[in-house]
């Protein structure tokens, strides 16, 4: 059953990733890399640790994580998972080589 559920949930999941306002198509493709660079680098800091950072990640069993992600379940800042989530003063401290508010805020507590 949960094998069925997958192929049909993900796709639901990933479209989620998707900010809700134009912000990211005004972004150039430099921008744009950042984004997705500051959101595979939080979600690799958090792995390190424990398994969900993000609704559409797995666990260790190979389980969706879903409303057992950190990203849901978080009561303070939450780790970066959708490209909305970075905020364009991020992207000017990525460029600055400043990247110390992503350990910060995707180390789990």
């Amino acid at each position: 059953m949960k094998r069925l559920l997958v192929p049909l949930v993900l796709p639901l999941l990933l479209l989620l990733c998707v900010p809700s306002s134009d912000t990211y198509a005004q972004l150039s493709p430099a921008d744009k890399k950042i984004v997705d660079q500051i959101i595979n680098t939080c979600r690799e800091i958090y792995k390190r640790k424990r398994p969900c950072p993000c609704p559409y990640d797995f666990t260790k069993g190979n389980e969706l994580c879903s409303t057992n992600s950190a990203y849901d379940k978080a009561k303070g800042p939450t780790p970066f998972c959708e490209r909305a989530d970075v905020k364009p003063e991020e992207i000017a401290a990525v460029k600055q080589m400043n990247e110390s508010f992503i350990t910060t805020r995707c180390t789990p507590k």
